[in-house]
């Protein structure tokens, strides 16, 4: 949103009135703010590019959806959801979701989020033949997507039944930090002691990313 505009917005929102193009009097409105956006508001603000005043008048309630691949308990749901929906919408048999199929759509990332889960239904509902979606049905990108077998560095020490952590292709730094640090506290049963000198960091860095990414363990 433009700057210029990000100004008559504030001023609807102060005011509760706004004026039609070539209007000559204000009209009062009562309204009700939904806003979303893909972008961190928080830096825009710092880089300018999105006013502060704006910013504290809109963000009364937040509220963080955290992508697909962050929320995979959601994906059987949002499945059954998108094949239903668009089986009626072309004309389709309603199709039940093959469990290797489930497990492929569990095994890959995400990186177009919601809306790329519902095209690959949208094509898979479109064909498949018969009463099953079977992974063949699947786009081409997600049939051939394979989990990336990370080791873990050798003075981490880890038991052998530990050295290989399966994470996506696409994963995120962020994402992979917070699975090796879930993952060493669980092998030390939640000692940040133990858990920072295995991770080579200090005590202090391991509490601020405990709490950037809501983990609780034992001192």
């Amino acid at each position: 949103m433009p700057l210029s505009l990000q100004a008559k917005l504030l001023r609807a929102v102060e005011t509760g009135k706004i004026e039609r193009l070539g209007g000559t009097k204000p009209i009062s409105v009562d309204v009700r703010i939904i806003a979303a956006t893909h972008c961190n508001l928080a830096d825009a603000v710092d880089n300018g590019a999105f006013r502060k005043d704006l910013y504290y008048r809109l963000n009364a309630v937040s509220i963080s959806l955290p992508s697909l691949r962050d929320r995979r308990e959601d994906l059987s749901v949002l499945t059954e959801y998108f094949v239903e929906k668009h089986c009626n919408t072309y004309a389709q048999p309603v199709r039940k979701i093959a469990p290797e199929t489930l497990a492929r759509l569990q095994n890959y990332p995400w990186p177009g989020n919601v809306r790329e889960l519902e095209n690959a239904l949208i094509h898979a509902v479109i064909l498949a033949d018969g009463e099953t979606i079977l992974p063949m049905h699947l786009p081409e990108e997600i049939r051939a997507f394979q989990r990336l077998q990370v080791s873990v560095p050798k003075a981490v020490h880890t038991p052998e039944n530990q050295q290989n952590t399966p994470l996506p292709l696409g994963t995120s730094l962020k994402a992979v930090e917070e699975a090796f640090i879930l993952a060493t506290l669980a092998w030390q049963n939640g000692n940040r002691t133990r858990t920072a000198k295995i991770l080579g960091i200090s005590i202090r860095t391991l509490q601020n990313r405990s709490k950037d990414y809501q983990i609780s363990s034992s001192p």
